[in-house]
């Protein structure tokens, strides 16, 4: 069944399910057709009965002479048939089943006039002409619903058959359409890569499969967009690095060539530290982007990093560092938090005018820096790697810190607040 093609696997269920529906629904309608037979044999024999008692009683037709094709009269007097039909014989109802039926009627005390039956497979109706004389109509049930009824099991035949062959032809047309619109997204998929995800998926409809192809078609859009990300970042960091690079280079053979003092030699030391900087960042980055969490992670107290990175940037900025910490704790390696705390804090100092402000409240982390409020389209791409900030700088501090927050399911936003920034960290 796994190796069948849709279409043909929409075909032969609907075969299955229509055959089982026959199987299931026959008996049914057998039994419907065969009540709605009976009501009509029955209204049938009534007709006859009626015309047979006014024949008899104008005398216009003897007893041999009244029958049907399945139906005929007797005439009982005394308790014994004087008379009868002799279609009876021919239709099954034999001298021993007459006699049964006469019992029956003139054995009734009631007084009626008209009496009806069944017994044995005739239905009968009986009429009291007088004080000893019965008019009795016999008609055979099982060859009347034979003789309407011969043509019904073909009808139901040809109308399943049709059925069936009708319904595998809208369902093949239908599956038809499946099977188009699942190609042309298999192929619009497999050109991703060959036309880097640029051009778009566009499969007209609102069934499953349209919004599958929607689906795809944003994942596309986001990998296209990630694409460029990656080749802005690429030349970025490249940007980045060549300038330390080249003031290195351009001090050390100047050193090289006597042009220079020694004293230059803390030029070069100060931008191989940048440099260093700069490939540290890359580095946890890197590790930011595919960490893989398997070991069990505790709850470490947060205030015991939040302080060492406190410690550490205290000194290298004249802004005041104010903390107002409680006991909350976090699921994350001490190192990652400290990474994470350490890149906003070189954030803050950067732009804080004279204060930073850092709470602890509730598993709740605010860090505020009184500088100057972030520009929207900065605001929307600040944790985008190497996005240029407010101050024209590139930089992959704001991405470290979303890609390892969002490993450990926390997260992290910015705002513009009252007399500064704020950034805050909590569980997602």
């Amino acid at each position: 069944m796994s190796k069948l093609k849709i279409a043909t696997k929409m075909n032969l269920v609907f075969a299955i399910v229509t055959t089982l529906a026959l199987v299931i629904l026959l008996p049914v309608i057998n039994m419907a057709f065969r009540y709605g037979y009976e009501q009509q044999h029955k209204a049938h024999l009534q007709q006859y009965h009626r015309t047979v008692i006014e024949q008899l009683q104008n005398q216009e037709l003897e007893v041999n002479q009244l029958h049907s094709d399945y139906s005929g009269v007797m005439v009982v007097q005394e308790k014994k048939v004087i008379e009868y039909s002799t279609i009876l014989d021919k239709i099954g109802a034999t001298t021993q089943i007459r006699n049964s039926i006469t019992n029956l009627v003139v054995d009734q005390n009631e007084p009626f006039i008209d009496y009806s039956g069944y017994r044995r497979g005739f239905t009968y109706i009986a009429s009291k002409v007088n004080a000893s004389t019965w008019v009795i109509s016999v008609s055979n049930q099982l060859l009347f619903i034979q003789g309407i009824s011969s043509n019904i099991p073909l009808f139901i035949v040809f109308i399943f058959i049709n059925v069936f062959l009708l319904g595998n032809i809208i369902v093949w047309i239908f599956s038809r359409n499946i099977v188009s619109k699942l190609q042309t997204l298999t192929q619009n998929v497999e050109s991703m890569v060959e036309t880097n995800y640029r051009k778009p998926i566009n499969i007209e409809g609102a069934d499953e499969i349209s919004e599958l192809a929607h689906s795809i078609d944003r994942m596309r859009s986001e990998i296209s967009i990630n694409e460029l990300t990656k080749q802005e970042m690429i030349q970025n960091i490249g940007h980045d690095l060549k300038t330390p690079i080249a003031v290195i280079k351009s001090y050390a053979e100047a050193i090289s060539d006597g042009v220079s003092d020694r004293a230059d030699a803390e030029i070069i030391i100060k931008q191989a530290d940048n440099l260093t900087k700069r490939v540290k960042q890359l580095l946890e980055f890197n590790q930011a982007l595919y960490l893989d969490i398997n070991e069990e992670i505790t709850e470490i107290p947060l205030k015991t990093v939040i302080m060492q990175a406190v410690n550490h940037f205290k000194y290298l900025s004249q802004c005041d560092i104010i903390t107002d910490l409680d006991d909350s704790t976090y699921p994350i390696t001490q190192n990652h938090l400290y990474i994470v705390l350490s890149n906003i804090l070189d954030n803050a100092i950067r732009y804080a005018h004279t204060q930073i402000v850092i709470c602890l409240v509730n598993k709740k982390i605010t860090i505020f820096n009184d500088g100057d409020h972030i520009e929207e389209k900065v605001m929307a791409k600040i944790f985008k790697p190497y996005e240029k900030g407010s101050k024209g700088q590139f930089g992959l501090g704001m991405g470290i810190v979303k890609q390892t927050l969002n490993r450990y399911d926390l997260n992290v936003l910015v705002a513009n607040v009252k007399d500064g920034v704020e950034f805050t960290i909590e569980p997602i």
